[in-house]
């Protein structure tokens, strides 16, 4: 156990289990001592069913907040002690209900004058170390509500990600990244159009000659992505070109791409940022809705460059 205690809350789950375990040995000595063919995981089922004459296995599995194969397991070895009836529907048979046998029934006194010196210990035994354990799980559980722990870890795990990234300037050894990047995404969904080589060709006359930047990502010395930032009138500015190598997407790449070219943009007088994308590129729409992007029409009957279908996104920089 020293080696477990030593992680610390990094091992919170397995000395939870394994308390859980240890009460539930415990509990289960009672109940043999006592010649009662009953086990702890029956509790929940069994007091509830106490209540209820009948229940569906559904509602029965909502009500403990188990899975319903879960549920299903643990009643068929109910069953199998005798302890309940299952029944069908007499409309629909894939409906299944439950309830206490005779057998089931007549424990029930038995069981309550246990169940009460069973909670006699648990308050003897919390009371003694001074602590108000259904409080603490309750605070926990409406934490957990309010956050799950995957979203938590998740969040983490994305903070890494993105400082393992570091973003560069664009510069002439770069520049083949820059057509060979976006080449993998344009003729995995679409095609290469002749505006698309025109730009990819040429970023210096059409990107950075007319103001605009490109950035390209890093990790671990390796350029896996890039993005482009178009400069047009009266502060406006594109957001084009951003392609992740596809063995290093989802690692955070092109939101830190995306982020660090908007941020760039504002410095440079940006008041509003557009860009053009494709409902088949489900991954980019949603990390521009996450950054704010919106969906608008093209104005004053004006089309895509593209001939490919896209949409227009906007981002209005608020100053």
């Amino acid at each position: 156990m020293d080696s477990i205690k030593n992680l610390g809350l990094l091992a919170l789950g397995s000395r939870l289990k394994i308390l859980l375990e240890n009460f539930n040995q415990d509990i289960s000595k009672i109940y043999k001592a006592n010649n009662l063919e009953f086990e702890p995981r029956f509790f929940l089922i069994y007091h509830i069913l106490k209540n209820n004459k009948r229940l569906k296995i559904t509602d029965l599995a909502k009500e403990i907040g188990l899975s319903q194969p879960s549920v299903s397991q643990i009643t068929e070895a109910m069953s199998d002690r005798g302890l309940i009836n299952f029944d069908k529907d007499k409309k629909d048979t894939r409906i299944k209900y439950v309830s206490l046998s005779a057998k089931g029934k007549k424990l029930i006194p038995i069981l309550e004058v246990l169940w009460k010196d069973i909670l006699s210990a648990h308050k003897e035994l919390f009371n003694s170390i001074g602590i108000d354990i259904i409080y603490v799980i309750e605070k926990i559980e409406n934490a957990l509500k309010q956050k799950s722990l995957f979203d938590r870890i998740s969040e983490k795990s994305k903070l890494r990600m993105i400082s393992n990234v570091d973003i560069v300037n664009y510069s002439l050894p770069l520049k083949a990244y820059f057509k060979d990047l976006n080449y993998q995404w344009l003729k995995k969904y679409f095609k290469v159009e002749k505006k698309d080589e025109e730009i990819l060709s040429n970023p210096e006359k059409y990107i950075l000659e007319k103001g605009g930047f490109i950035l390209f990502s890093r990790v671990d010395g390796y350029v896996c992505g890039t993005v482009a930032i178009v400069k047009h009138k009266n502060g406006e500015f594109e957001l084009t070109k951003m392609s992740v190598n596809e063995k290093y997407q989802g690692r955070q790449i092109g939101k830190k791409l995306a982020t660090e070219a908007i941020n760039r943009a504002k410095k440079l007088g940006a008041r509003k940022i557009f860009l053009e994308t494709s409902h088949d590129l489900t991954e980019a729409v949603r990390l521009y809705k996450k950054l704010g992007f919106v969906e608008v029409s093209f104005e004053n009957n004006t089309k895509s460059k593209y001939e490919r279908p896209t949409f227009k996104m906007e981002l209005q920089i608020n100053k």
